[in-house]
Protein backbone atom coordinates (compact mmCIF):
# COMPACT_ATOMS: atom_id res chain seq x y z
CA UNK A 1 0.00 0.00 0.00
CA UNK A 2 1.31 3.46 -1.59
CA UNK A 3 1.53 6.37 1.60
CA UNK A 4 -0.29 9.10 1.05
CA UNK A 5 -2.62 7.55 -1.06
CA UNK A 6 -5.74 6.02 0.12
CA UNK A 7 -6.73 2.49 -0.99
CA UNK A 8 -10.11 1.57 -2.84
CA UNK A 9 -12.63 0.12 -0.05
CA UNK A 10 -15.77 -1.79 -0.05
CA UNK A 11 -17.99 -0.24 2.74
CA UNK A 12 -20.31 -3.12 2.83
CA UNK A 13 -17.26 -5.49 3.84
CA UNK A 14 -17.79 -3.86 7.35
CA UNK A 15 -21.29 -3.40 7.49
CA UNK A 16 -23.32 -6.20 9.48
CA UNK A 17 -24.99 -8.41 7.20
CA UNK A 18 -28.77 -9.11 7.24
CA UNK A 19 -30.27 -12.63 7.87
CA UNK A 20 -33.99 -12.59 7.03
CA UNK A 21 -36.18 -16.01 7.27
CA UNK A 22 -33.79 -17.15 10.84
CA UNK A 23 -35.80 -19.73 13.26
CA UNK A 24 -35.11 -18.63 16.83
CA UNK A 25 -32.27 -21.07 18.36
CA UNK A 26 -32.76 -20.06 22.03
CA UNK A 27 -29.65 -23.00 23.02
CA UNK A 28 -27.26 -21.10 20.69
CA UNK A 29 -27.93 -17.73 21.13
CA UNK A 30 -27.71 -18.44 24.77
CA UNK A 31 -24.03 -18.78 24.49
CA UNK A 32 -23.50 -15.06 23.96
CA UNK A 33 -23.17 -14.88 27.32
CA UNK A 34 -20.80 -16.90 27.89
CA UNK A 35 -18.89 -15.15 24.81
CA UNK A 36 -18.11 -11.71 26.54
CA UNK A 37 -16.41 -13.65 29.50
CA UNK A 38 -13.93 -15.56 26.59
CA UNK A 39 -10.88 -13.45 24.43
CA UNK A 40 -11.65 -15.50 21.16
CA UNK A 41 -14.63 -17.27 20.19
CA UNK A 42 -13.99 -19.88 17.27
CA UNK A 43 -17.51 -20.60 14.95
CA UNK A 44 -16.17 -23.35 13.07
CA UNK A 45 -17.93 -25.27 10.44
CA UNK A 46 -18.37 -26.51 7.12
CA UNK A 47 -20.07 -24.33 4.50
CA UNK A 48 -24.38 -24.18 5.27
CA UNK A 49 -23.99 -25.04 8.70
CA UNK A 50 -25.35 -21.31 9.64
CA UNK A 51 -21.85 -19.80 10.91
CA UNK A 52 -22.83 -16.66 9.60
CA UNK A 53 -26.69 -16.63 10.74
CA UNK A 54 -25.33 -17.53 13.99
CA UNK A 55 -22.64 -14.73 13.67
CA UNK A 56 -25.24 -11.60 13.05
CA UNK A 57 -27.70 -12.47 15.62
CA UNK A 58 -25.18 -12.57 18.13
CA UNK A 59 -24.01 -9.56 16.95
CA UNK A 60 -27.50 -7.93 17.07
CA UNK A 61 -27.85 -8.98 20.63
CA UNK A 62 -24.44 -7.16 21.71
CA UNK A 63 -25.75 -4.51 20.67
CA UNK A 64 -28.99 -4.31 22.08
CA UNK A 65 -27.06 -5.40 25.23
CA UNK A 66 -25.50 -1.77 24.77
CA UNK A 67 -21.81 -3.19 23.60
CA UNK A 68 -19.65 -1.94 20.95
CA UNK A 69 -19.80 -4.50 17.36
CA UNK A 70 -17.35 -4.08 14.66
CA UNK A 71 -17.98 -6.37 11.29
CA UNK A 72 -15.66 -7.78 9.02
CA UNK A 73 -16.25 -9.88 5.92
CA UNK A 74 -12.79 -10.98 4.64
CA UNK A 75 -12.54 -12.31 0.77
CA UNK A 76 -9.60 -13.75 -1.21
CA UNK A 77 -8.35 -9.97 -1.73
CA UNK A 78 -7.79 -9.79 2.02
CA UNK A 79 -5.14 -12.33 2.46
CA UNK A 80 -1.95 -9.76 2.76
CA UNK A 81 -1.55 -8.00 6.30
CA UNK A 82 -1.31 -4.18 5.86
CA UNK A 83 -5.00 -4.44 3.51
CA UNK A 84 -6.02 -6.66 6.32
CA UNK A 85 -5.59 -4.47 9.50
CA UNK A 86 -6.72 -1.51 7.37
CA UNK A 87 -10.08 -3.09 7.44
CA UNK A 88 -9.87 -4.40 10.61
CA UNK A 89 -9.05 -0.67 11.64
CA UNK A 90 -11.92 0.95 9.49
CA UNK A 91 -14.28 -1.64 11.56
CA UNK A 92 -13.15 -0.95 14.67
CA UNK A 93 -13.45 2.63 13.61
CA UNK A 94 -17.24 1.83 12.41
CA UNK A 95 -17.62 0.67 16.23
CA UNK A 96 -16.30 2.82 18.01
CA UNK A 97 -15.55 6.68 17.21
CA UNK A 98 -12.08 7.50 16.96
CA UNK A 99 -10.85 4.10 17.78
CA UNK A 100 -9.19 2.83 14.66
CA UNK A 101 -8.61 6.44 13.34
CA UNK A 102 -4.65 6.79 14.35
CA UNK A 103 -3.91 2.81 12.86
CA UNK A 104 -5.31 4.52 9.67
CA UNK A 105 -3.16 7.64 9.77
CA UNK A 106 -0.42 5.28 10.14
CA UNK A 107 -1.05 2.64 7.25
CA UNK A 108 -1.60 5.60 4.50
CA UNK A 109 1.62 8.02 5.93
CA UNK A 110 3.86 5.15 6.37
CA UNK A 111 5.31 2.79 4.19
CA UNK A 112 6.40 -0.82 4.69
CA UNK A 113 4.88 -0.01 8.36
CA UNK A 114 5.22 -3.43 10.10
CA UNK A 115 1.95 -5.29 11.59
CA UNK A 116 2.85 -5.22 14.95
CA UNK A 117 3.27 -0.97 14.97
CA UNK A 118 -0.28 -0.89 13.83
CA UNK A 119 -1.90 -3.26 16.11
CA UNK A 120 -0.15 -1.98 19.03
CA UNK A 121 -1.70 1.67 18.19
CA UNK A 122 -5.09 -0.07 18.22
CA UNK A 123 -4.16 -2.11 21.01
CA UNK A 124 -3.45 0.97 22.79
CA UNK A 125 -6.99 2.57 21.49
CA UNK A 126 -8.97 -0.01 22.67
CA UNK A 127 -7.04 0.42 26.31
CA UNK A 128 -8.65 3.37 26.67
CA UNK A 129 -12.29 2.68 25.77
CA UNK A 130 -14.45 1.35 29.10
CA UNK A 131 -16.95 -0.56 27.57
CA UNK A 132 -17.30 -4.38 25.98
CA UNK A 133 -15.91 -4.47 22.39
CA UNK A 134 -16.21 -7.36 19.72
CA UNK A 135 -14.97 -7.70 16.70
CA UNK A 136 -16.26 -10.17 14.22
CA UNK A 137 -14.32 -11.66 11.30
CA UNK A 138 -16.37 -13.48 9.06
CA UNK A 139 -14.98 -15.97 6.11
CA UNK A 140 -11.38 -16.12 8.24
CA UNK A 141 -10.98 -19.46 6.44
CA UNK A 142 -9.76 -16.94 3.06
CA UNK A 143 -6.74 -16.05 5.32
CA UNK A 144 -3.56 -17.85 4.69
CA UNK A 145 -0.64 -15.60 5.25
CA UNK A 146 0.94 -16.80 8.38
CA UNK A 147 2.18 -12.53 8.92
CA UNK A 148 -1.96 -12.52 9.53
CA UNK A 149 -1.82 -15.07 11.82
CA UNK A 150 0.57 -13.88 14.00
CA UNK A 151 -0.64 -10.58 13.93
CA UNK A 152 -3.94 -12.08 15.13
CA UNK A 153 -2.33 -13.78 17.93
CA UNK A 154 -0.04 -10.86 19.03
CA UNK A 155 -3.80 -9.11 19.63
CA UNK A 156 -5.20 -12.18 21.16
CA UNK A 157 -2.19 -11.64 23.62
CA UNK A 158 -2.04 -7.82 24.16
CA UNK A 159 -5.75 -6.93 23.88
CA UNK A 160 -7.21 -5.67 27.26
CA UNK A 161 -9.50 -7.92 28.45
CA UNK A 162 -12.81 -5.69 27.02
CA UNK A 163 -11.97 -7.01 23.63
CA UNK A 164 -13.67 -9.91 22.18
CA UNK A 165 -12.60 -11.24 18.83
CA UNK A 166 -15.17 -13.79 17.17
CA UNK A 167 -13.49 -15.98 14.15
CA UNK A 168 -15.79 -17.29 12.03
CA UNK A 169 -13.98 -19.79 9.49
CA UNK A 170 -14.47 -23.38 7.83
CA UNK A 171 -10.92 -24.31 9.28
CA UNK A 172 -9.04 -24.37 12.02
CA UNK A 173 -6.91 -21.65 12.14
CA UNK A 174 -3.21 -21.72 13.14
CA UNK A 175 -3.31 -19.59 16.29
CA UNK A 176 -2.33 -20.21 19.89
CA UNK A 177 -6.01 -22.31 20.81
CA UNK A 178 -4.43 -24.77 23.15
CA UNK A 179 -3.14 -21.67 25.44
CA UNK A 180 -6.53 -20.22 25.19
CA UNK A 181 -8.30 -23.73 25.92
CA UNK A 182 -5.75 -24.19 29.41
CA UNK A 183 -6.39 -20.66 30.20
CA UNK A 184 -10.32 -20.49 30.20
CA UNK A 185 -10.58 -18.28 27.02
CA UNK A 186 -11.69 -19.78 24.28
CA UNK A 187 -15.48 -20.59 23.40
CA UNK A 188 -15.73 -23.11 20.21
CA UNK A 189 -18.62 -24.05 18.15
CA UNK A 190 -18.37 -26.43 15.91
CA UNK A 191 -20.88 -28.38 13.12
CA UNK A 192 -22.04 -30.78 16.23
CA UNK A 193 -23.66 -27.64 17.99
CA UNK A 194 -24.92 -26.21 14.44
CA UNK A 195 -26.87 -29.22 13.44
CA UNK A 196 -30.59 -28.58 13.68
CA UNK A 197 -32.19 -31.27 16.43
CA UNK A 198 -35.21 -32.66 15.20
CA UNK A 199 -37.29 -29.89 16.77
CA UNK A 200 -35.19 -27.24 14.73
CA UNK A 201 -35.78 -28.99 11.97
CA UNK A 202 -39.84 -29.25 12.64
CA UNK A 203 -39.76 -25.62 12.81
CA UNK A 204 -37.48 -24.86 10.01
CA UNK A 205 -40.20 -26.67 8.00
CA UNK A 206 -43.32 -24.96 9.45
CA UNK A 207 -41.34 -21.95 8.59
CA UNK A 208 -40.94 -22.27 5.18
CA UNK A 209 -44.72 -23.33 4.87
CA UNK A 210 -43.73 -27.17 4.56
CA UNK A 211 -45.10 -28.50 7.15
CA UNK A 212 -45.91 -30.42 9.35
CA UNK A 213 -44.71 -33.88 8.21
CA UNK A 214 -46.00 -37.07 10.09
CA UNK A 215 -43.38 -37.91 12.71
CA UNK A 216 -41.95 -41.00 10.49
CA UNK A 217 -41.09 -38.33 7.51
CA UNK A 218 -39.38 -35.97 10.39
CA UNK A 219 -37.38 -38.16 11.39
CA UNK A 220 -36.46 -39.52 8.21
CA UNK A 221 -35.58 -36.12 7.07
CA UNK A 222 -33.43 -35.27 10.17
CA UNK A 223 -31.22 -38.82 9.91
CA UNK A 224 -30.86 -38.20 6.14
CA UNK A 225 -30.16 -34.84 6.21
CA UNK A 226 -28.36 -35.24 10.13
CA UNK A 227 -29.44 -31.22 10.99
CA UNK A 228 -27.20 -30.49 8.03
CA UNK A 229 -28.86 -26.29 7.27
CA UNK A 230 -28.22 -25.73 3.96
CA UNK A 231 -29.28 -29.06 2.58
CA UNK A 232 -32.96 -29.05 4.19
CA UNK A 233 -33.30 -25.70 2.77
CA UNK A 234 -32.18 -27.24 -0.89
CA UNK A 235 -34.64 -30.13 -0.81
CA UNK A 236 -37.19 -27.85 0.65
CA UNK A 237 -36.35 -25.49 -1.94
CA UNK A 238 -36.65 -28.08 -4.76
CA UNK A 239 -39.97 -29.61 -3.03
CA UNK A 240 -41.66 -26.27 -2.91
CA UNK A 241 -40.49 -25.60 -6.58
CA UNK A 242 -41.59 -28.78 -8.24
CA UNK A 243 -45.02 -29.67 -6.45
CA UNK A 244 -43.97 -32.71 -4.79
CA UNK A 245 -44.91 -34.06 -1.42
CA UNK A 246 -41.61 -33.40 1.01
CA UNK A 247 -42.05 -37.01 2.24
CA UNK A 248 -41.62 -38.44 -0.67
CA UNK A 249 -38.26 -36.08 -1.52
CA UNK A 250 -37.16 -37.55 1.80
CA UNK A 251 -37.06 -40.73 0.67
CA UNK A 252 -35.05 -40.15 -2.27
CA UNK A 253 -32.20 -37.70 -0.61
CA UNK A 254 -29.02 -39.10 -1.33
CA UNK A 255 -25.45 -37.37 -2.32
CA UNK A 256 -25.69 -39.05 -5.33
CA UNK A 257 -28.89 -36.83 -6.02
CA UNK A 258 -27.80 -33.73 -8.46
CA UNK A 259 -28.74 -30.35 -6.39
CA UNK A 260 -26.69 -32.10 -2.90
CA UNK A 261 -24.29 -33.50 -5.43
CA UNK A 262 -23.67 -29.86 -7.06
CA UNK A 263 -23.58 -28.45 -3.47
CA UNK A 264 -20.80 -31.08 -2.38
CA UNK A 265 -18.26 -30.99 -5.01
CA UNK A 266 -18.49 -26.83 -4.55
CA UNK A 267 -17.80 -27.18 -1.11
CA UNK A 268 -14.88 -30.06 -1.83
CA UNK A 269 -13.35 -27.60 -4.77
CA UNK A 270 -9.85 -26.47 -4.34
CA UNK A 271 -8.91 -29.68 -1.80
CA UNK A 272 -5.38 -30.66 -2.48
CA UNK A 273 -5.62 -34.04 -4.98
CA UNK A 274 -3.86 -36.55 -2.99
CA UNK A 275 -6.59 -35.46 -0.68
CA UNK A 276 -9.58 -36.17 -3.03
CA UNK A 277 -8.31 -39.21 -3.68
CA UNK A 278 -7.60 -40.23 0.08
CA UNK A 279 -10.72 -39.53 1.27
CA UNK A 280 -12.30 -41.10 -2.32
CA UNK A 281 -10.91 -44.51 -2.14
CA UNK A 282 -11.69 -44.48 1.92
CA UNK A 283 -15.23 -43.36 1.29
CA UNK A 284 -16.00 -47.46 1.01
CA UNK A 285 -15.51 -48.13 4.63
CA UNK A 286 -18.75 -47.01 6.77
CA UNK A 287 -16.43 -46.58 9.75
CA UNK A 288 -12.54 -46.69 9.82
CA UNK A 289 -9.53 -45.62 11.33
CA UNK A 290 -6.29 -44.55 10.79
CA UNK A 291 -4.79 -47.96 10.69
CA UNK A 292 -7.45 -49.18 8.74
CA UNK A 293 -7.21 -46.26 6.22
CA UNK A 294 -3.62 -46.82 5.80
CA UNK A 295 -4.44 -50.88 5.33
CA UNK A 296 -7.33 -49.60 2.39
CA UNK A 297 -4.78 -46.72 0.43
CA UNK A 298 -1.29 -48.05 1.42
CA UNK A 299 -0.71 -43.86 2.28
CA UNK A 300 1.52 -43.70 5.56
CA UNK A 301 -0.08 -40.35 6.11
CA UNK A 302 -3.17 -41.81 6.83
CA UNK A 303 -3.44 -40.20 10.04
CA UNK A 304 -2.19 -36.80 9.09
CA UNK A 305 -4.60 -37.14 5.59
CA UNK A 306 -7.65 -37.53 8.82
CA UNK A 307 -6.37 -34.44 10.46
CA UNK A 308 -6.41 -32.60 7.90
CA UNK A 309 -9.76 -32.90 6.83
CA UNK A 310 -11.01 -32.75 10.17
CA UNK A 311 -9.35 -29.40 10.32
CA UNK A 312 -10.94 -28.54 6.99
CA UNK A 313 -13.90 -28.77 8.28
CA UNK A 314 -14.72 -31.63 6.01
CA UNK A 315 -18.08 -33.48 6.99
CA UNK A 316 -16.01 -35.86 8.94
CA UNK A 317 -17.66 -36.94 11.87
CA UNK A 318 -15.84 -38.18 15.02
CA UNK A 319 -17.21 -41.88 16.83
CA UNK A 320 -15.42 -41.49 19.89
CA UNK A 321 -13.02 -39.08 21.97
CA UNK A 322 -9.70 -40.07 21.39
CA UNK A 323 -10.15 -39.04 17.74
CA UNK A 324 -9.51 -42.46 16.44
CA UNK A 325 -12.33 -43.67 14.71
CA UNK A 326 -14.78 -41.70 12.07
CA UNK A 327 -17.23 -41.65 9.49
CA UNK A 328 -17.93 -39.39 6.71
CA UNK A 329 -21.61 -37.17 6.68
CA UNK A 330 -23.82 -40.16 5.69
CA UNK A 331 -24.49 -37.51 1.72
CA UNK A 332 -21.00 -36.92 1.57
CA UNK A 333 -20.42 -40.20 1.57
CA UNK A 334 -22.98 -41.75 -0.89
CA UNK A 335 -21.25 -38.90 -3.10
CA UNK A 336 -17.66 -39.95 -3.01
CA UNK A 337 -18.98 -43.70 -2.80
CA UNK A 338 -20.20 -42.53 -6.31
CA UNK A 339 -17.18 -40.08 -8.17
CA UNK A 340 -15.06 -43.21 -7.07
CA UNK A 341 -17.35 -45.11 -9.63
CA UNK A 342 -16.81 -42.41 -12.50
CA UNK A 343 -12.78 -42.09 -11.52
CA UNK A 344 -12.55 -45.35 -12.14
CA UNK A 345 -14.78 -45.06 -15.61
CA UNK A 346 -12.10 -42.35 -16.62
CA UNK A 347 -8.77 -44.04 -15.98
CA UNK A 348 -9.15 -46.92 -17.46
CA UNK A 349 -11.25 -45.29 -20.54
CA UNK A 350 -14.38 -47.91 -20.60
CA UNK A 351 -16.99 -48.24 -18.51
CA UNK A 352 -17.23 -50.35 -15.12
CA UNK A 353 -19.63 -51.99 -13.74
CA UNK A 354 -20.79 -51.20 -10.44
CA UNK A 355 -18.62 -53.46 -8.66
CA UNK A 356 -17.87 -51.09 -5.97
CA UNK A 357 -14.01 -50.28 -4.76
CA UNK A 358 -11.25 -51.25 -6.23
CA UNK A 359 -10.48 -54.75 -5.58
CA UNK A 360 -6.60 -54.08 -5.22
CA UNK A 361 -7.60 -51.76 -2.00
CA UNK A 362 -10.03 -54.86 -0.53
CA UNK A 363 -6.93 -56.85 -1.38
CA UNK A 364 -4.41 -55.23 0.26
CA UNK A 365 -6.60 -55.27 3.70
CA UNK A 366 -6.73 -59.46 3.06
CA UNK A 367 -3.12 -59.30 3.25
CA UNK A 368 -3.26 -57.68 6.49
CA UNK A 369 -4.90 -60.70 8.21
CA UNK A 370 -2.29 -61.29 10.07
CA UNK A 371 -2.62 -58.72 12.59
CA UNK A 372 -5.01 -59.48 15.35
CA UNK A 373 -5.54 -55.69 16.05
CA UNK A 374 -6.46 -54.69 11.81
CA UNK A 375 -8.01 -57.94 12.00
CA UNK A 376 -10.38 -56.00 14.91
CA UNK A 377 -10.39 -52.78 12.96
CA UNK A 378 -11.80 -54.34 10.17
CA UNK A 379 -14.27 -56.07 11.10
CA UNK A 380 -16.08 -52.35 12.47
CA UNK A 381 -15.16 -51.26 8.88
CA UNK A 382 -16.70 -54.01 7.44
CA UNK A 383 -20.65 -55.38 7.80
CA UNK A 384 -21.61 -58.94 8.79
CA UNK A 385 -21.11 -61.95 6.27
CA UNK A 386 -17.55 -59.89 5.18
CA UNK A 387 -19.52 -57.76 2.76
CA UNK A 388 -19.05 -53.87 3.28
CA UNK A 389 -21.75 -52.68 5.18
CA UNK A 390 -24.89 -51.12 3.23
CA UNK A 391 -23.82 -51.74 -0.61
CA UNK A 392 -26.63 -49.52 -1.58
CA UNK A 393 -24.58 -47.66 -3.87
CA UNK A 394 -23.83 -51.40 -5.90
CA UNK A 395 -27.71 -51.26 -6.90
CA UNK A 396 -29.09 -48.65 -9.61
CA UNK A 397 -28.43 -45.00 -8.38
CA UNK A 398 -31.32 -43.78 -5.82
CA UNK A 399 -32.61 -41.40 -8.49
CA UNK A 400 -33.90 -43.41 -11.01
CA UNK A 401 -37.88 -43.85 -10.29
CA UNK A 402 -39.04 -47.37 -11.74
CA UNK A 403 -42.45 -47.58 -12.86
CA UNK A 404 -44.57 -50.58 -12.85
CA UNK A 405 -44.20 -50.81 -16.41
CA UNK A 406 -40.36 -50.80 -16.55
CA UNK A 407 -39.81 -47.15 -17.80
CA UNK A 408 -37.48 -44.95 -16.16
CA UNK A 409 -38.64 -41.55 -14.98
CA UNK A 410 -37.07 -38.05 -12.90
CA UNK A 411 -37.30 -37.81 -10.12
CA UNK A 412 -38.29 -34.36 -7.67
CA UNK A 413 -34.64 -33.35 -7.22
CA UNK A 414 -34.31 -32.53 -10.55
CA UNK A 415 -32.53 -36.42 -11.61
CA UNK A 416 -33.50 -36.86 -15.51
CA UNK A 417 -33.65 -41.27 -16.29
CA UNK A 418 -31.09 -43.46 -16.50
CA UNK A 419 -30.26 -44.71 -19.94
CA UNK A 420 -31.27 -48.81 -19.55
CA UNK A 421 -29.34 -49.27 -22.52
CA UNK A 422 -26.08 -47.87 -21.29
CA UNK A 423 -23.21 -49.92 -21.82
CA UNK A 424 -22.01 -51.37 -18.51
CA UNK A 425 -25.49 -50.67 -17.16
CA UNK A 426 -25.43 -52.54 -13.52
CA UNK A 427 -27.65 -55.93 -12.86
CA UNK A 428 -27.52 -55.25 -9.23
CA UNK A 429 -28.14 -58.65 -7.41
CA UNK A 430 -25.57 -60.58 -10.12
CA UNK A 431 -23.65 -57.47 -9.80
CA UNK A 432 -23.26 -57.72 -5.81
CA UNK A 433 -22.90 -61.21 -5.86
CA UNK A 434 -20.06 -61.24 -8.61
CA UNK A 435 -18.03 -58.45 -6.42
CA UNK A 436 -18.64 -60.33 -3.19
CA UNK A 437 -16.96 -64.05 -4.50
CA UNK A 438 -13.97 -61.71 -6.03
CA UNK A 439 -13.52 -60.27 -2.97
CA UNK A 440 -14.50 -62.70 -0.31
CA UNK A 441 -14.28 -65.80 -2.20
CA UNK A 442 -16.92 -68.12 -2.52
CA UNK A 443 -17.57 -68.96 0.50
CA UNK A 444 -19.90 -67.17 3.06
CA UNK A 445 -18.01 -66.14 6.06
CA UNK A 446 -16.01 -63.16 7.43
CA UNK A 447 -13.28 -61.91 5.18
CA UNK A 448 -10.39 -62.02 7.75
Amino acid sequence: MRPGKRPQTIATKVLLPRCDGLIERPRLLELVTHLQKKRLCLVKAPAGFGKTSLAVAWANRLLQSGNSVAWLSLDPSDNQSTRFLFYVSQALQRACDGLGGPAIVLILETSLISPQAILSTLINGLAEIDEEVCLFLEDFHWVSDPTIHEAVAFLLRHAPSQFHLVLVTRIEPPLPLAGLRAQNQLLEVDSAALRFDLEETRQFLEHEGLGPLDPAQLRLLHERTEGWPAVLRITASISSQSGQNLGHCAGQLSGTLRPIGAYLAEMLDGIPRDMALFMLRTAVLDRFSAPLCQAVTQHKSSRDFLESIANRQLLLVPLDHDGSWYRYHTLLSAYLRRRLEFTGEHRTGTPRRNYGPKRSSIHRCRRHRASSKLDQELRHGVGEEGRLANPSWLAAPVSNSAQPNGTQTGDCLGNGPRNPHRRGAANPPADRERFRRRTFGRKRGACM
